[in-house]
């Protein structure tokens, strides 16, 4: 029994990371300039949704920079440098 519930667990993580990469793909072909602001709240229910992904806060501060959108991509790279810190 105990064996069936290990499964169950990796079952789950499998299925978190496939949520994620598709929440992260949907979050890259999504994001427009003019909606930035919108961006950033999404951004942030994600960063609370998977705390600890790194790719997750590097993928987006990535987009903030591409974007020219500088202030914001360091806000994202600071949460990263935090949570490296905290691994």
């Amino acid at each position: 029994m105990l064996l069936r519930y290990h499964q169950v667990a990796i079952d789950l993580e499998i299925i978190e990371v496939k949520d994620l990469d598709q929440e992260l793909k949907q979050f890259v072909s999504d994001y427009h300039d003019a909606t930035h602001n919108f961006a950033k709240q999404k951004a942030d229910i994600l960063f609370n949704k998977y705390p600890k992904d790194i790719s997750l806060f590097n993928t987006i501060g990535v987009l903030f920079l591409q974007n020219k959108k500088f202030k914001d991509a360091i806000i994202v790279f600071n949460k990263l440098l935090n949570l490296n810190l905290k691994i």
